[in-house]
């Protein structure tokens, strides 16, 4: 998933993803992005901080809620350390600046974040079915 404020770049990113395999759904919306998060799975979302309301972190945050295993990238206007540092601590996965844009690295980043982001879901489907087996033999 892309939410950006500006539809034009969400649409650029959501086209450059897809032409690399991501599955992706494109919005300038962050309630739109909350009702397309309800509608099935999500691995990785790249979010605008800067979003008008709800802000990008509340998103994020929404976001996390309802995917504990999506990563999230979160894009800024002013990539300072400050900034990433607490994107980071919100549960960003990375921070990348939105200018310079730099496909090549958020190509890079977006494949690690989803390969991170399964194999938490498979660590939580095998500790899920470890916990039933443990039930059905206790």
């Amino acid at each position: 998933m892309v939410v950006d404020s500006d539809p034009t770049l969400a649409a650029a990113i959501g086209e450059l993803l897809g032409a690399r395999g991501f599955e992706v759904a494109s919005t300038a919306s962050p309630e739109e992005a909350l009702r397309l998060a309800e509608a099935g799975p999500l691995a990785v979302a790249v979010v605008d901080l800067e979003l008008p309301q709800p802000a990008g972190s509340d998103l994020a945050r929404g976001l996390r809620e309802r995917h504990p295993d999506a990563e999230l990238l979160m894009l800024t206007r002013r990539l300072d350390p400050e900034t990433a540092a607490e994107a980071v601590r919100r549960g960003a996965f990375d921070c990348l600046p939105r200018v310079p844009f730099d496909a090549l690295r958020l190509l890079s980043v977006g494949r690690q974040a989803a390969d991170k982001s399964g194999v938490a879901r498979q660590a939580r489907l095998a500790e899920a079915r470890l916990g039933e087996a443990t039930a059905r033999l206790g």
